[in-house]
């Protein structure tokens, strides 16, 4: 290879755009119609992007629209440098513009929730009582994950009295249980106060999906159902604990109890366990939006808090003690919180990771907004933002660690909605004229690249996303390369490891970033984050197919006082 190839392979084009840790992927769009919900998923490889909007006929009737996209993580098993999510399939509401209930806006696609090969989509607005539509993964008999199918084979209709309005206005499946709320719900005594119906995964003994049913375990309702709190307007449930959020009411704590019935069989049950008080609350918190529950910890959003302005927002943390009762043990605001930001909209919490939404934080000309937040004007962009805090073990408190914002600066209200799996954070916004996306981060990387091939016939560019947390916020940093691998690698002072070989390759990607390592002045955002690309030009030197381009970043002034150092990114060229 010689030296201008290498120059042109190596055009790492950094711009100020921000990342996230670490942007995987972006979902959407794929229609135009003004945006009226959103709902997203993931397991595994398998993620769902569902949304809707409202568009008025030549008849003037109000059409519920909605599509619901299935994707499908296209890399190379137990690889993730070549991930790549593909459209799979797309679900339409199966009660279409012929069928009643397609002008009664049907919602369809405003929450969705997937586990193994099992989907399913709510029309909390079909024929005003809601409905729950459940798909299983048909595998066609091939081996193409791409002609996989999602075929319709139960509808979960309202299980209460006939005013049991909105039912899957929320959901929540985990581990076969799924939770539905129904904020409309009617109790038995005839009270519209909302109720949370439990259902439970038969698999029937067998291996296919296709076969497996839902069965009713229990209703939940509220322990004071006179208050008329619109109880299940959030839903989380994780093993013998359900945490239900209401309108103007605290969460409540519910406990599964398995008890053997007259016949000997045995049933299930869920008692009242515990109402989440803060300890002291802002007057105006909201509790009801977002709630979340994992094991022994429950964090709740009150985006109306007002600690740092009108509707700045916070989240609650509680624990729950071996005796059962829970105590306050956080509250969360982010450090950059301003009036508006609306913390705490969204909330998810899987291990020792919490996430919250934010869709109110604004942006300016791609950066943080830090001036009045009251400001209206075309420079000021409701880019919306997710924060992410992590566990810290030895003191048990949670720490805010990495902000999560669009790199392309715009009204995207990233943070609608926060999902989170062992993997991966997911990250929706709801910007209007059919604008709105779904973002995907890895959550064991802090160095991303995106495809992870490109044809040198074709031509393309490849996405370098690094978000070395807020630490690392304004520091320098660098890209290096390497196209001999990434062990053993360099070691660098400090106990740290540059994952590359250096090589001729390396040593232009020195020269290349900003001349001599000692004059190198880019800086991180003041979130940590930063954004590359490198571009392979169509019709490429032929010659080059076969090698693969290894990419890490550095955080330091030189390699002499790195404090943080990335996981490596390939980029395979091919013919």
């Amino acid at each position: 290879m010689n030296k201008a190839t290498c120059l042109l392979l190596i055009a790492l084009l950094l711009n100020s755009t921000v990342s996230a840790q670490c942007e995987e992927t972006v979902l959407g769009p794929h229609d135009a119609y003004n945006q009226a919900w959103e709902s997203a998923a993931i397991c595994g490889d398998q993620a769902v992007y569902a949304r809707g909007g409202f568009a008025r006929g030549f008849s003037s009737d109000v059409w519920s629209i909605a599509y619901v996209y299935c994707y499908w993580d296209g890399g190379t098993a137990g690889d993730e440098s070549d991930d790549r999510w593909m459209l799979q399939d797309t679900l339409y509401d199966p009660n279409g513009p012929d069928t009643p209930g397609w002008n009664e806006e049907d919602l369809f696609g405003d929450e969705s929730a997937i586990e193994d090969d099992l989907l399913l989509i709510s029309a909390s607005g079909y024929l005003e009582s809601g409905s729950i539509f459940s798909y299983a993964k048909d595998d066609q008999g091939t081996q193409d994950e791409l002609d996989d199918k999602w075929i319709l084979r139960e509808e979960l209709a309202p299980r209460g009295p006939v005013g049991n309005l909105g039912m899957g206005n929320s959901l929540s499946l985990k581990d076969g249980l799924l939770a539905i709320g129904s904020r409309g719900g009617t109790t038995p005594s005839d009270i519209q106060s909302g109720a949370v119906t439990i259902f439970q995964r038969e698999r029937h003994g067998t291996t296919t999906p296709l076969d497996d049913t839902w069965e009713t375990l229990f209703e939940v309702y509220p322990p004071h159902p006179q208050d008329r709190a619109h109880f299940g307007t959030s839903v989380s449930i994780d093993g013998d604990l359900l945490l239900v959020g209401s309108n103007s009411n605290q969460p409540y704590v519910y406990r599964r109890v398995t008890e053997a019935g007259v016949s000997g069989q045995v049933k299930d049950r869920w008692e009242f366990e515990a109402e989440l008080v803060p300890d002291s609350p802002s007057e105006e918190s909201h509790y009801w939006q977002s709630v979340a529950i994992d094991g022994e910890w429950a964090v709740f959003g009150a985006y109306y808090d007002e600690d740092f302005g009108p509707e700045a927002g916070a989240a609650y943390v509680f624990k729950r003690t071996s005796q059962g009762t829970w105590n306050q043990w956080e509250k969360l605001i982010p450090r950059m919180s301003l009036p508006n930001d609306k913390v705490g909209l969204s909330v998810s919490i899987e291990g020792s990771t919490i996430v919250l939404g934010a869709p109110g934080v604004l942006e300016r000309g791609g950066e943080d907004f830090l001036g009045t937040p009251w400001f209206s004007g075309p420079a000021f962009k409701n880019a919306g933002a997710a924060y992410v805090y992590q566990l810290d073990e030895g003191s048990e408190r949670w720490v805010e660690k990495f902000k999560l914002s669009p790199n392309n600066s715009g009204n995207f209200n990233l943070g609608a909605n926060v999902i989170l799996d062992p993997e991966r954070i997911v990250v929706t916004g709801e910007r209007l004229a059919g604008e709105g996306r779904t973002w995907i981060y890895r959550r064991d990387q802090d160095f991303c690249a995106s495809p992870g091939a490109i044809s040198l016939a074709a031509g393309g560019t490849q996405e370098l996303n690094f978000n070395a947390g807020q630490e690392q916020g304004e520091k320098a940093y660098l890209i290096l390369g390497s196209m001999t691998g990434t062990t053993p690698g360099m070691p660098l002072p400090g106990g740290l490891t540059l994952p590359l070989v250096p090589d001729a390759y390396y040593q232009l990607t020195k020269q290349a970033g900003s001349g001599p390592l000692v004059d190198f002045t880019r800086k991180l955002r003041g979130w940590g984050a930063a954004r590359a690309s490198l571009t392979i030009p169509p019709l490429s030197e032929p010659a080059l197919a076969g090698l693969t381009l290894y990419h890490a970043a550095v955080v330091g002034d030189d390699l002499s006082q790195a404090t943080l150092v990335s996981n490596p990114v390939s980029l395979q060229l091919r013919p």
